[in-house]
């Protein structure tokens, strides 16, 4: 990383924890007051995390989604050194920095359950081997369209400790939160893994030996979380949906 690059990691890593930990709650306490006021401290600084991650979130889903519209990966789909991809690395990296500040302070979502201190380490070596060693910079850009189920889910677990689960809008944001999660997590893990099988080449494998068992070992892990995640989305779902349907029944028979 140059000095510019290090510049724009350390002011996102200041915007992120500005923003969780004043800009944030500030926002909170004018436009929900009542509902705000009446939450326990870890409560809010859960709320806090949920906005930020989720505003972040839909940026890097833009974000990546530019990218892949706009550079032309198919020169080399493993190698590269396009500023774009890695600013956003940049700026994600930051992200998860943050979120390990804030865990070590007894804030944010990683604090709550250690899946996600695996999901961040997973994260951050990808990030390393891209800024440091210019490879996968099309499958971190292709894998941060998962950033789009990010905003449906922060904003069902802000609205859930608001006490808000029995408004409509919960069930329609929970039914966004498992199409985008499926799309953007599970559906393209096979383009992740075929490009990355159909353009290493032997004399990459050999000059970087150690690529390949990384690849595999964090995308694996990743995809490892994002299935189990997904079946308990559906899962929930499901409950969810059955549940309602069984209380309309009843409803109609009374």
């Amino acid at each position: 990383m140059d000095n510019s690059e290090l510049l724009l990691f350390v002011v996102s890593v200041a915007a992120y924890y500005g923003s969780m930990t004043v800009f944030v709650p500030k926002i909170c306490r004018t436009i929900a007051a009542s509902s705000y006021e009446k939450l326990e401290e870890h409560e809010r600084k859960s709320v806090h995390n949920d906005i930020v991650s989720g505003v972040n979130g839909a940026i890097a889903f833009v974000f990546a989604a530019l990218i892949l519209l706009t550079v032309d990966f198919s020169r080399d789909y493993i190698q590269g050194d396009v500023f774009p991809v890695r600013a956003l690395a940049i700026t994600q990296a930051a992200y998860f920095v943050t979120d390990f500040i804030l865990l070590c302070r007894g804030a944010g979502n990683v604090s709550q359950q250690w899946v996600f201190c695996i999901h961040h380490v997973a994260c951050l070596t990808a990030y390393y081997m891209i800024l440091v060693h210019s490879v996968c910079q099309f499958h971190m850009t292709l894998r941060t369209i998962n950033e789009m189920s990010t905003l449906f889910f922060n904003a069902r677990s802000a609205l859930a400790t608001l006490k808000m689960k029995e408004r409509n809008y919960y069930f329609v944001n929970g039914v966004m939160f498992m199409v985008t999660f499926f799309v953007g997590r599970v559906m393209i893990i096979p383009l992740h893994y075929y490009t990355w099988v159909t353009f290493t080449t032997t004399e990459f494998i050999g000059n970087n030996p150690y690529v390949s068992p990384i690849f595999y070992t964090l995308s694996g892990t990743v995809d490892v979380l994002n299935v189990y995640w997904f079946s308990l989305v559906f899962r929930g779902f499901l409950k969810y949906y059955y549940k309602s349907k069984l209380s309309n029944g009843q409803v109609k028979a009374d």
